[in-house]
């Protein structure tokens, strides 16, 4: 994949993200000046810092569903492997 859309395209896919999730995402990502929203789910420091900041548009309650349902997911694969 050489286009950075059809990468999260195909990203949102794979973790059964929602639109609102993904809008969640690209809003923290303008904000902390990131080129992709996929960084703040690769790097867990940074999404952490980005709900950190008192942005009235960011609906933290969406992104924390988000990081637990994503922790479910992780904790179930390190499981099965």
């Amino acid at each position: 994949l050489n286009h950075p859309g059809k990468l999260v395209r195909e990203m949102s896919r794979v973790l059964h993200l929602r639109s609102n999730e993904l809008k969640q995402l690209r809003m923290l990502a303008d904000e902390q000046q990131v080129d992709n929203p996929l960084t703040l789910l690769l790097c867990p420091s940074v999404l952490v810092k980005a709900v950190r900041t008192k942005n009235p548009r960011v609906d933290k309650k969406v992104i924390q569903q988000l990081a637990s349902r994503l922790r479910r997911t992780h904790k179930t694969e390190s499981v099965e492997a």
